[in-house]
């Protein structure tokens, strides 16, 4: 009988040692970070931008930056990450990658003023059309209300 206890003892010691080694272990597969800032195209931080982070196994994780234009993904397995900044219509996604290790936190902050003026001659062109439009179109706007009144 006694030794019968023993054995049974021994199992739960050693069932109790196994779980608190394994324990730890599971708890990390779910404790990669995603943070960064978001800077829109006068340098400031850019409020209330939809992002999303996919993993390479395809779980999505949505989030919004905050008044000072940051954002956090917590709880990510490790993988690679695309992270989707929705920008204003008519842009597309503005997309970047980034590896998330177990324990670790990724940085990816997006200045998209840097960015716009490393896309060159071209797109900086564009911009400044698309300011002159809007112009022009609060122009008129004024110039039409004056005529009616």
């Amino acid at each position: 009988m006694k030794s019968f206890h023993k054995s049974w003892a021994l199992a739960a010691i050693l069932l109790a040692a196994l779980a608190s080694v394994l324990a730890p272990r599971a708890a990390a597969q779910n404790d990669g970070v995603i943070r960064g800032q978001i800077l829109d195209v006068a340098g400031k931080p850019w409020a209330d931008l939809g992002i999303q982070a996919v993993s390479d196994q395809g779980a999505k994780s949505d989030t919004k930056t905050d008044k000072d234009g940051n954002y956090i993904f917590r709880n990510l397995r490790a993988g690679v990450y695309t992270v989707f900044i929705q920008l204003p219509a008519p842009n597309k996604p503005y997309e970047v990658q980034c590896r998330v290790a177990s324990g670790t936190e990724a940085k990816v902050d997006l200045n998209f003023k840097d960015i716009a003026s490393k896309q060159g001659a071209e797109y900086q062109e564009a911009a400044k059309k698309a300011e002159e439009a809007k112009s022009n179109l609060r122009g008129s706007k004024r110039t039409s209300r004056r005529a009616t009144h």
